[in-house]
């Protein structure tokens, strides 16, 4: 009887052995098995193409040459002016590529008169001239750049339409001549814009804007003109929503 108790004991005994052994087997082969990773999260990669609207403020530098073709008088008045307006324009960028074009209409105010010093004309005369640089500055532009993620870098050149005016006038007599010119002429510039998020972007843009030799009739003597020149800068701090 006793042996048949000793028997059966030790078969128990075997079998929570054998239990325990299978237990540590398996915990061995699962730590054993690396652990499941996460899965990365995936962030996308900007990209500049699409449509945009925006606004921006800055500085406008103006430099004109006024003429007089009849008296010699010459001047050259320099204004320096707040400007402010907007933009639209819309922007590609290749697949797989850092290369960004686009096309980019601008429209800003400006303004500001800057009066010259006083000549006096071969006849004794007293004469000062005043100008302003543009009232107001439109541009239509194509824009070439090269992107890195977030930041782009660019360049942009095409067509301005502004609004200028000059006077000469004649201290002595009171004459006065007088040229209001809307016209045309080249722009230049460059810049780097930074998007701040998926749909906000800003930019420090400059431009130079040349508006051509323009004349007008000159009061001081029948028959006289008075011809202009005028030089513009920019500098500009923008933003602009993506959509």
């Amino acid at each position: 009887m006793d042996s048949e108790k000793g028997l059966g004991m030790k078969k128990l005994i075997c079998v929570i052995i054998g239990l325990a052994a299978g237990i540590g087997q398996a915990a061995a082969a699962d730590m054993s098995r690396p652990a499941p990773m996460a899965a990365p999260i995936v962030v996308p990669s900007f990209s500049w193409t699409g449509f945009y609207l925006g606004g921006n403020i800055g500085g406008a530098w103006s430099s004109t040459t006024i003429t007089s073709n009849i008296t010699g008088a010459n001047w050259k008045p320099s204004s320096t002016n707040f400007i402010g307006g907007g933009q639209l324009g819309y922007n590609y960028q290749f697949p797989a590529s850092n290369f960004v074009v686009g096309l980019e209409w601008t429209f800003d105010w400006g303004g500001g008169d800057e009066t010259t010093n006083v000549v006096t004309a071969p006849n004794g005369n007293q004469l000062q001239a005043s100008a302003n640089g543009a009232s107001w500055l439109t541009t239509l532009t194509g824009r070439f750049g090269w992107a890195a993620d977030r930041w782009l870098v660019y360049g942009k050149g095409g067509w301005a339409w502004l609004e200028t005016s000059a006077q000469i006038r004649n201290l002595t007599t009171g004459a006065v001549a007088t040229a209001d010119r809307t016209g045309s002429g080249w722009v230049a510039g460059g810049g780097v814009e930074y998007a701040l998020t998926q749909n906000w972007t800003t930019k420090l843009e400059y431009n130079y804007i040349g508006s051509g030799d323009w004349s007008s009739p000159n009061n001081f003597i029948a028959g006289g003109v008075a011809s202009y020149k005028a030089h513009i800068q920019t500098l500009v701090v923008g933003v602009n929503y993506k959509f």
